[in-house]
């Protein structure tokens, strides 16, 4: 049986910056894989895979050096979603996979969690005084609520549906009113 607990984490402000700008990387990501697959069928009716989409990255990586501040992981993890959305595509489960707005991308996943057989840490573990820790990153406020058992499999998300309580009640700009409603969460998989 697969559980997933949710947690809430409590990032600064430089960190949701951090966030928001990674989760933006993903979906441009997410959007650049859709249309790289849409017009390799259409010029040559092949197929677009996931490893394909993994080397177009390491190219991308080099010209875009951006692209370098977000971990591996959750580039990848892209890739993986739309295969998976193609797939329900051709199960006639789903629709056929659309451009993500930004509203639309709302999470990203690091799958490894903890210190591996050398003792090194991956991309996300506990620091010593028991708050999430990622390299780029650093120490995040955490609420356990519970205890974190079996595999742990990182997914950042974010809930806009969470009230802004701020000073002012007309926002700035867009863009500002939606960063200032998120609210940051994980979800630690249970196997």
């Amino acid at each position: 049986m697969l559980l997933n607990q949710k947690y809430e984490i409590f990032p600064n402000e430089e960190q949701k910056e951090i966030l928001d700008r990674w989760l933006q990387y993903c979906r441009q990501t997410y959007n650049s894989a859709l249309l790289d697959k849409q017009r390799k069928y259409r010029k040559s009716k092949e197929s677009y895979h996931r490893k394909d989409m993994q080397t177009q990255l390491k190219m991308d990586k080099k010209k875009y050096p951006f692209l370098k501040e977000v971990p591996s992981q959750p580039l990848q993890e892209v890739f993986l979603r739309l295969e998976k959305a193609f797939d329900g595509f051709f199960r006639k489960e789903k629709n056929y996979p659309k451009q993500k707005k930004y509203k639309d991308y709302t999470s990203m996943t690091l799958p490894q969690f903890g210190f591996n057989a050398k003792g090194n840490r991956m991309a996300m573990s506990f620091s010593d005084n028991g708050k999430l820790y990622n390299t780029k990153l650093g120490e995040i406020d955490l609420l356990l609520h519970r205890p974190l058992e079996g595999t742990i499999i990182f997914w950042f998300s974010v809930s806009k549906i969470y009230p802004a309580l701020t000073g002012s009640n007309t926002p700035t700009s867009k863009l500002e009113w939606i960063t200032k409603r998120r609210r940051w969460g994980i979800t630690a998989r249970k196997s």
